[in-house]
């Protein structure tokens, strides 16, 4: 064995490598366990390491408690209630466990760092019962899992919360707890207090954390809003709705002392984030935060409902409050002018999803263009995946607008009429190098050579074009085939997604042969084939 596989942060670094990549919050590959497991038993210097990454994620606590000596514990299919998910694979502990019995099972416990245990995903047998946890508790151990910097708890059951401070050992870092069915004020010592990013779902409670840095709940009542707007290190703050005219007591024994009252409400907030609201809701939000607040992104999705009039009163009331810090705002399905928000001259990144009521015209581009001259990311789109207008109300010249006053836009994402081009050609001050993506979607085309060459003018530096993919022959929902035969409107859908991609790859070639290469690896690459 080469001696450089004697140094163990090499042999971290090689392995961490061989992981197969996944998506956020999927399962780990079945190829990853055998892979680590079989490096595990190549050889003594890769044990340690294998080990530490096939025990570094678990779902179930069991796998820790099966490494007791075998006559200690029984693993049989039982039935604990009337309905189907009430059987499963019970695990019981069924001897006395003596304090030498536990070396085995702390040594791996001190391997895992993410931890997931959830009683509402349809197995009852996979979350510890009550004599498991008591079992966890009796080990000679201060704490269980004294590395884990990763839970997430989800119960149903109020009797198991006793037992969470188990789990919440001094290296967690972020916590996702959510007591679904806990109607009762959260225990005193619930050692929470030193975390910097949790998401805590309770239909009664609002938890004491007074070094969070990032922080999800439901909802927010008086008191827990006087509570958070003292926290010293509280960054980022989402939730679904507020609730001023009740009051529970969120802390109970438990207050900032770090933060004066007399100091500014909410000193290191700077993102919030507000779903599924009535803009009365959001105004009353907003008024948390003081006149100079900090705060540089404000995301609210707004209830459909949401009447014209107090939809004016929300923008003038952003506009009085956080104009010039806002850089993000997402807006859904209104029926109201979209003047108001021209007061966000700062804006850096806007998403617009705006229904079919609203239409936005040339004319509009340019008051947009002129009123958000440092965006870098624009969306402006409607609601869902579907046919575009016939034709849009935008054509190809809206693009000029944002190519003349937007210098530091990036991606874009528009519909526009690509069946004519305008006859006036680009001149250099309409030229802009910085866009490297654009996103047509349903955007009809017709001929792709005339709007590659406007293309090619207008954003020299384009390589990504993303258009509205539509199902193809033999494309399948859910493993079963879709074979209805395709409309009108589908074939010609089709037919725009092959001009749109036409384009792309026109505009690619012109760009290699400019740079004097024949390689395509550059931004957007990855994305060549894809639709949205």
């Amino acid at each position: 064995m080469h001696s450089c596989l004697t140094i163990s942060e090499v042999v971290q670094l090689i392995f961490e490598q061989c992981k197969e990549p996944r998506p956020q919050y999927f399962p780990r590959p079945k190829q990853d366990l055998k892979a680590f497991a079989s490096l595990a038993e190549t050889c003594r210097a890769f044990r340690n390491p294998a080990l530490d990454i096939l025990w570094s994620e678990q779902e179930t606590v069991r796998n820790v408690l099966k490494t007791l000596p075998p006559h200690l514990w029984v693993e049989r299919k039982e039935s604990n209630g009337p309905d189907v998910w009430d059987i499963g694979l019970y695990f019981r502990i069924v001897g006395s466990i003596k304090p030498e019995d536990w070396t085995v099972p702390l040594s791996y416990a001190r391997r895992i760092k993410k931890l997931s245990l959830r009683d509402d995903m349809g197995d009852k047998a996979h979350f510890p019962d009550v004599d498991i946890f008591k079992a966890i508790a009796s080990a000679p151990a201060e704490h269980f899992f004294p590395n884990v910097r990763q839970l997430d708890w989800t119960s149903q059951e109020s009797v198991h919360l006793p037992f969470l401070n188990l789990f919440l050992g001094p290296n967690l870092q972020s916590a996702r707890i959510v007591l679904s069915r806990f109607d009762s004020s959260l225990p005193d010592n619930l050692a929470i207090l030193h975390l910097k990013k949790l998401n805590f779902h309770c239909q009664r409670s609002s938890p004491p954390c007074f070094r969070i840095e990032e922080l999800v709940v439901p909802c927010l009542d008086q008191d827990a809003v006087e509570y958070l707007s003292r926290l010293p290190s509280l960054r980022s703050l989402e939730f679904s709705r507020v609730d001023m005219a009740s009051g529970l007591d969120p802390s109970p024994n438990s207050s900032p002392e770090a933060t004066p009252a007399h100091s500014p409400p909410f000193p290191a907030l700077r993102s919030v984030k507000f779903e599924s609201a009535l803009p009365a809701s959001i105004i009353e939000c907003l008024a948390m935060l003081p006149v100079d607040s900090q705060v540089g992104s404000f995301d609210t999705f707004v209830d459909e409902d949401a009447a014209e009039k107090s939809l004016a009163s929300l923008f003038t009331e952003l506009i009085k409050s956080n104009a010039e810090k806002v850089n993000d705002i997402q807006q859904l399905g209104h029926r109201s002018e979209l003047t108001p928000l021209f007061s966000f001259h700062n804006l850096t990144k806007l998403s617009l999803i705006l229904p079919i009521t609203i239409e936005i015209d040339d004319a509009m581009a340019w008051d947009c263009a002129t009123s958000w001259p440092n965006l870098v990311d624009l969306e402006m789109r409607e609601p869902g995946a579907g046919l575009a207008r016939n034709p849009p109300p935008l054509t190809m010249g809206a693009l000029r607008a944002f190519a003349t006053h937007c210098r530091q836009l990036k991606h874009l994402t528009l519909t526009v009429d690509g069946s004519s081009i305008p006859p006036e050609p680009v001149n250099d001050n309409e030229e802009l190098p910085s866009l490297t993506f654009l996103n047509v979607g349903p955007s009809p085309i017709r001929d792709a050579g005339s709007v590659s060459i406007f293309l090619d003018d207008l954003f020299p530096n384009l390589r990504s074009i993303h258009c509205q993919d539509w199902r193809w022959d033999g494309y399948t929902v859910g493993g079963y085939a879709y074979d209805e035969e395709p409309t009108e409107h589908v074939r010609r859908a089709r037919l725009h997604f092959k001009l749109w991609k036409a384009v792309q790859t026109t505009l690619r070639a012109w760009q290699d042969e400019d740079d004097g290469s024949s390689g395509t690896g550059e931004e957007g690459d990855e994305q060549e084939d894809g639709g949205e």
